[in-house]
């Protein structure tokens, strides 16, 4: 599990080996306690010492109560629950190694407490988490609880063992199936291993546990996305950025998401929002160009790829895609200027190609078009829009009897629909064959 950390710990009584009740950001369950060390069997000094420690504790001051309790063990080397008690006072103090130490020291001293052993897990689980595996199993093996058993999920988890953590979480709920932490680690478990379906009813489970669960409701979006239910993602994504509005990576992933469906409106809105978050990256320039250039606000779209081009001087394919908004603006100079500049840059781009063909076209460089018509069909077959633009060309360059021989073959290759291009195609051939015969009187 990511930052795990120790966030809810109950204090044990000067006399008990009792097991600090521990939860982590996913873990809800609780640890078994271990069993009470009675007032008669305790040596008087070792309990003022153990009465000074919980004092020291109750306010908090866990600097002295180590201090105290490391006086105590070294007059009491054997005593377990000494040991038990530093490594929680130094996990307090969110220092996990020293307190893997005495944890581990109180595993040595007393084989069979559990909550040390417990312990010793989730002290290692964050930086050493092949290292948990053991204490974690001999935890479950002492005592088969949902805790243990999540943590050495967990651990697994953070070894790359996806499968064996999917197997211990399920076992976690064999234990407690209400418990919306283990539905929530079970569920990532399953997103990484591209159980989409399972994942997806795993998260709502944990949803219908606690519905306030952020990361369940983002893990939700992630599979249904996966699934390619992207209306569902978005909505899922809106839910999760209630509760964590400052979340400009997931704005941006739902503008993607509501840009694909369409919305470029509330794509927008999302962007902006993440705008104020954090500088806007060229990923996210580029979103934004292209939701500007769908609501046709071309003059912000291109603002946008110029910013882009100040930020990632490298990126060609920004030349590229301001020629395209160019060319829709009706820009056809300037879009033949930046499709030029992104053809040299990579002349494999056939999509760049058929751009530059239409800026040079409708901006009347008939000339330049045929010779881009020439390029693309000897790379591809001409679509039939090819073949009316060569036609149209020729007639514009004077060149009739290729413009007649070209429109005719428009018409043949357009079956008979009657569209604008066809109307035109037919009377242009009538023209210019009535043409060509008065100049031959």
């Amino acid at each position: 599990m990511r930052n795990c950390r120790l966030i809810a710990i109950a204090a044990a009584t000067t006399l008990a080996a009792t097991l600090f009740l521990i939860t982590t950001q996913q873990a809800a369950a609780q640890a078994p306690s271990h069993t009470k060390v009675r007032v008669s069997d305790v040596d008087p000094e070792l309990q003022r010492l153990l009465t000074q420690a919980q004092q020291a504790i109750d306010k908090n001051d866990y600097a002295t109560a180590i201090q105290i309790y490391s006086d105590a063990a070294t007059k009491y080397p054997t005593n377990a629950t000494i040991h038990f008690q530093l490594g929680w006072a130094y996990t307090a103090l969110n220092d996990s190694e020293n307190a893997a130490v005495h944890y581990r020291r109180a595993t040595e001293l007393d084989p069979k407490m559990d909550a040390a052993f417990v312990n010793l897990g989730l002290a290692l689980i964050d930086k050493h988490p092949a290292e948990a595996i053991a204490p974690l199993r001999k935890a479950i093996e002492l005592h088969r609880g949902p805790l243990p058993t999540y943590l050495l999920g967990m651990a697994l988890e953070k070894t790359g063992d996806i499968p064996g953590a999917i197997e211990e979480f399920r076992n976690a709920l064999e234990l407690d199936s209400s418990n919306a932490d283990i539905h929530l680690a079970l569920a990532r478990a399953l997103l990484q291993t591209q159980h989409y379906e399972e994942a997806e009813k795993e998260f709502r489970t944990a949803i219908a546990l606690r519905s306030d669960s952020a990361p369940a409701h983002y893990g939700l979006a992630e599979s249904l996305l996966e699934q390619k239910k992207n209306e569902a993602a978005a909505d899922e994504l809106a839910t999760y950025l209630q509760s964590s509005p400052k979340d400009a990576l997931a704005r941006i992933k739902r503008a993607s998401i509501l840009t694909d469906l369409g919305k470029n409106e509330e794509a927008l809105a999302e962007l902006d929002q993440a705008a104020t978050v954090r500088p806007e990256s060229p990923e996210t320039l580029k979103l934004r160009s292209l939701v500007y250039f769908r609501l046709k606000r071309y003059d912000l779209s291109v603002a946008a790829l110029q910013k882009l081009e100040t930020a990632a001087p490298g990126d060609t394919d920004i030349h590229a895609r301001l020629g395209h908004v160019l060319l829709d603006k009706k820009d056809y100079p300037g879009a033949v200027k930046e499709l030029v500049i992104a053809f040299r840059a990579d002349p494999r781009q056939n999509d760049v190609l058929h751009d530059l063909l239409l800026a040079e076209y409708l901006g009347g460089n008939y000339s330049a078009a045929l010779a881009l018509l020439d390029e693309i069909g000897k790379r591809e077959t001409l679509a039939i829009t090819s073949v009316y633009i060569r036609a149209s060309c020729y007639d514009k360059l004077g060149r009739k009897q290729e413009a007649i021989d070209a429109y005719r073959k428009f018409l043949e290759l357009n079956d008979g629909k009657t569209n604008d291009e066809y109307f035109v195609s037919a009377e242009r051939v009538r023209i210019l064959e009535r043409e060509l015969k008065e100049k031959k009187k």
